[in-house]
């Protein structure tokens, strides 16, 4: 989901006009966090959970910037890219906890089950 959403915003940035790009970025980062949103109820996971937060801060920032409300929050603004960047990272280090976590819990169930159906 995360890999599609930035290879859609690369593609995006390179075939949207700049005055429209916002506008795509902001209905990708919607879309990123809904997705978040509907895996961590179907699968009650606090990993998914934080991630959807995580994308909502992110889709946060961007309409901020859409709006324009805080004049120091733009486009060129090295602080605002370092957070939307943070961000990403974080997503991703939240996903990447939660599938290690699963898989050692899986791990963990097989060989107790193994164990108990040993002789």
């Amino acid at each position: 989901m995360v890999a599609i959403a930035w290879l859609g915003a690369g593609l995006a940035n390179a075939l949207v006009p700049h005055v429209a790009l916002i506008y795509v970025l902001l209905t990708a980062d919607t879309l990123l966090a809904v997705g978040f949103l509907v895996l961590a109820i179907r699968y009650s996971s606090r990993w998914l959970a934080v991630a959807m937060l995580l994308q909502g801060a992110s889709l946060g920032f961007q309409a901020i910037r859409l709006m324009g409300s805080d004049p120091r929050i733009s486009h060129h603004n090295d602080g605002f890219l370092i957070a939307i960047n943070l961000l990403s990272i974080g997503i991703l280090l939240t996903l990447l906890g939660g599938a290690v976590a699963a898989w050692r819990r899986r791990r963990r169930t097989l060989a107790a089950a193994r164990d108990a159906t040993a002789p």
